[in-house]
């Protein structure tokens, strides 16, 4: 598979981006700062790095090219409007390209509330975060994607704590799983990567947990 991958360089992306290439697919990355992405990326043949910005349309045209089959985006707010600005440019240009599958990693409080399901997480005393503007960003993006004839998936990991280690996942459509109340970015990226194409996940939003006590 040919992808085009942004927020390569994140902790998530970063974990993603390298299965990716153990796997044998071949990429385009675009990244804002080249010096952070590893020689190991950097030296291999199926890796083409550009530099650019999620919110440029000429960088995004440059990064999803005719070549790119889907787009994975671990692309985080950075504090700002960078999630609702570069989503319709990314989805623009897959668009005109015809390409279809679309994943990108969102976050728990877009998730639909237990008690509440016609509000999100973090609309209800279910999210220990309170609405902010990074949860508004991240649900401008499901908004968006509802509103496209894309096959998108959102990947919604619960607490991410540093960390290296895999652990089993546990998972539910549009809602945070029961069990788990971390997932280290490792297992989040090895979830997603293993059902990247899964069709179960199609139009949805997946909450995860590190299915542990």
């Amino acid at each position: 598979m040919h992808i085009t991958i942004l927020g390569a360089t994140g902790r998530t992306g970063s974990e993603f981006t390298s299965r990716a290439i153990d796997a044998g697919w071949t990429m385009n990355l675009l990244v804002r700062t080249p010096e952070k992405v590893p020689d190991y990326w950097k030296n291999n043949s199926s890796v083409t790095i550009i530099e650019g910005n999620a919110v440029s349309k000429a960088d995004v045209a440059r990064a999803i090219d005719d070549k790119t089959e889907a787009v994975f985006s671990a692309l985080s707010t950075d504090k700002a409007d960078v999630l609702s600005q570069s989503t319709p440019i990314i989805t623009d240009r897959m668009q005109k390209l015809g390409i279809n599958r679309f994943v990108s990693i969102g976050t728990a409080g877009i998730l639909n509330a237990l008690h509440s399901p016609d509000k999100f997480r973090y609309e209800t005393d279910e999210s220990k975060k309170p609405m902010t503007r990074s949860s508004l960003e991240h649900a401008s993006v499901y908004h968006h994607l509802k509103n496209t004839n894309l096959t998108w998936t959102i990947f919604c990991p619960t607490y991410l704590p540093d960390g290296t280690e895999e652990s089993p996942v546990a998972w539910k459509i549009d809602f945070m799983p029961d069990a788990g109340k971390r997932i280290t970015p490792a297992s989040a990226a090895a979830f997603v990567f293993k059902h990247f194409t899964d069709p179960q996940f199609y139009q949805c939003r997946v909450g995860m947990a590190e299915d542990t006590p």
